[in-house]
């Protein structure tokens, strides 16, 4: 237990690479239109490296480049409303899997990934354009994401105790993961109330999609652990890589997006 938390330079680190990083994703969301396209065909590109980099080894530069645009190709087109397109280019994706022999260490995680990285980017877009509380409820996502990440750090380090996956996640504890959730519920209900939407499933919602959160972070940590590396990357410091820093709000949003479009609960 660190009684010095709030001084340590790492934690320090990554609150404000949370800020910054949670910043632009707020503009993006907020002002949509070109921004976001610029800003989630950025942030594609640098996951698909990243999964790309575990993943595989030995791969070609120019598979290389085209599992990249790829990727980018499905979210242009669900931007644009071609699905038919989306279809297809996922196909060829799982064309190129079966038949792929750069795997580190299994098919499948090769072929995880665009569906990994992209479907939760499209499952949000589709929120944004397409629901009258769109950006509001994108927000929020961000706002449990970032306060779920937050506090179950801050909860395990002061708190401390049993480890919530030790094969898995060593650092994470039942005290962190209790932490994250009650503060992301309390933070969620604050915001919603004031926020000009509302739902009257705030408080199972908040505590579901926190519980997403951690869920996500939990599977991005057991993929790291199968391939034998510590971080995705070290573009975020304090964080790692890209996909460590977005990878409970991946889970989060898929998520969100059942409960806007499936139960309905805005």
């Amino acid at each position: 237990m660190s009684k010095n938390i709030l001084t340590d330079n790492i934690f320090l680190l990554r609150i404000l690479t949370s800020i910054i990083f949670a910043s632009i994703t707020l503009i993006a969301i907020i002002y949509a239109g070109f921004f976001l396209l610029i800003f989630v065909s950025i942030l594609l590109i640098l996951m698909s490296v990243e999964w790309i980099k575990i993943t595989e080894n030995k791969l070609d530069n120019n598979l290389f480049i085209f599992k990249i645009i790829s990727n980018l190709f499905c979210f242009l087109l669900a931007y644009y409303n071609f699905y038919a397109g989306l279809f297809s280019v996922f196909l060829i994706a799982f064309f190129f899997s079966l038949f792929n022999k750069s795997a580190n260490l299994h098919k499948i995680y090769v072929f995880m990934g665009p569906i990994y990285i992209c479907t939760p980017i499209i499952l949000l877009l589709h929120i944004r354009l397409g629901h009258v509380y769109g950006m509001e409820i994108l927000l929020w996502c961000v706002l449990v994401t970032c306060s779920t990440d937050i506090f179950s750090y801050l909860g395990g380090k002061i708190i401390g105790g049993y480890s919530l996956c030790k094969s898995v996640s060593p650092n994470k504890t039942w005290s962190g993961f209790f932490v994250g959730i009650i503060m992301s519920v309390i933070i969620s209900f604050i915001f919603l109330k004031y926020s000009g939407f509302y739902t009257n499933s705030v408080l199972l919602w908040s505590l579901l999609l926190s519980v997403s959160v951690q869920v996500g972070d939990l599977f991005e940590s057991l993929i790291k652990r199968k391939h034998n590396i510590k971080d995705s990357g070290k573009l975020l410091p304090g964080h790692g890589g890209i996909l460590d820093g977005v990878d409970g709000f991946l889970f989060c949003a898929v998520f969100t997006y059942l409960g806007v479009f499936l139960y309905e609960f805005v």
